[in-house]
């Protein structure tokens, strides 16, 4: 799998991976550097870390991105447990799947709500006033509790290509002087998004 050090999703499935290769001493479990090994990185057009392949021999028959530990040890316990026709029954299952993921993905194109993750969060907001607003379209608001400050994050499944982000604030000015955004950045307070 390819990781790397600073990357702290990687750092907590590493255990995870540890005891696979022990439950599994027939697999092979290979650890690839992102930052150490960049010719392989390049070759194989691996964007993120953590990302785990899977080969039978030298084919490349499965590709999983993200620190997801349910995820990665069924497909772990499918590939070293299953045969070979079951194997081939769920990577066609899957492959049909992706290719409705990436369907609905065009057809989405514009309205990332569907995409979000559990990890999005908004500090310092209203009661009433919650980060779902800002995917309606109508006219509900997000809103501070106290002062004029929000701290919005929002997480995605999949990886995500945003070209452009339009803000639409109240016609009376009340709407944000000033945004900052921070990219592949997690749990921040307040502190941290001003110093950065």
């Amino acid at each position: 799998y390819f990781t790397a050090k600073w990357c702290g999703p990687c750092q907590s499935i590493a255990p995870v991976i540890d005891r696979l290769s022990v439950t599994y001493p027939n697999g092979i479990f290979l650890k690839i550097d992102f930052d150490s090994c960049k010719l392989i990185v390049q070759a194989l057009g691996i964007s993120s870390v953590p990302t785990f392949h899977f080969y039978v021999g030298d084919k490349l028959i499965k590709q999983q991105i993200g620190a997801n530990k349910s995820t990665l040890e069924n497909l772990v316990k499918l590939f070293m447990e299953s045969s070979d026709e079951i194997i081939q029954n769920t990577l066609a299952a899957d492959s049909a799947k992706e290719t409705t993921e990436k369907a609905l993905q065009q057809f989405t194109e514009g309205d990332v709500s569907i995409l979000l993750d559990n990890r999005c969060k908004c500090a310092n907001s209203q009661p009433g006033f919650s980060y779902e607003n800002i995917f309606n379209d109508d006219d509900k608001l997000l809103k501070s509790d106290c002062d004029g400050e929000l701290l919005l994050q929002l997480g995605f499944k999949n990886l995500v290509s945003l070209k452009s982000i339009k803000f639409v604030a109240p016609a009376d000015g009340s709407g944000p002087k000033s945004i900052k955004m921070l990219v592949n950045q997690q749990n921040l307070s307040f502190d941290d998004a001003r110093d950065n």
